[in-house]
């Protein structure tokens, strides 16, 4: 048996991330898919099909997108702290900033400017 390349590894923490996200929201059947699709993550192909040169004219492709329509609804661990409030409050209040899960501290930096004679 091969060890998983990084590939590999790194769909399947993704796979396992999703279930988890399923699994905290309550949707305890896609959880379970999610899990089983981590189990049998196939290896990756790589460099299988010969380079296909390419040619004008029109051609489709297909991405899939998304919009949020409900931010409240959105899984904590989908989202990131906005780090510019968060500087803004902290330099306007300084220690006295409370924010849930920020702690503020104080750093000192030393400058020094030449003199021209």
């Amino acid at each position: 048996m091969t060890r998983p390349s990084a590939l590999q590894q790194q769909s399947k923490r993704e796979l396992l991330s999703a279930a988890k996200v399923a699994e905290q929201s309550g949707d305890h059947e896609t959880a379970q898919l999610f899990r089983e699709k981590a189990i049998s993550v196939p290896p990756p192909i790589l460099n299988s099909a010969p380079a296909v040169p390419k040619q004008e004219g029109m051609y489709i492709t297909e991405r899939f997108v998304f919009d949020i329509v409900d931010p409240d609804a959105v899984p904590r661990e989908l989202c990131s702290p906005d780090e510019t409030k968060i500087r803004k409050v902290v330099e306007a209040l300084g220690f006295k900033a409370a924010i849930d899960g920020v702690v503020v501290r104080r750093e000192e930096k030393e400058h020094s400017r030449a003199v021209a004679s």
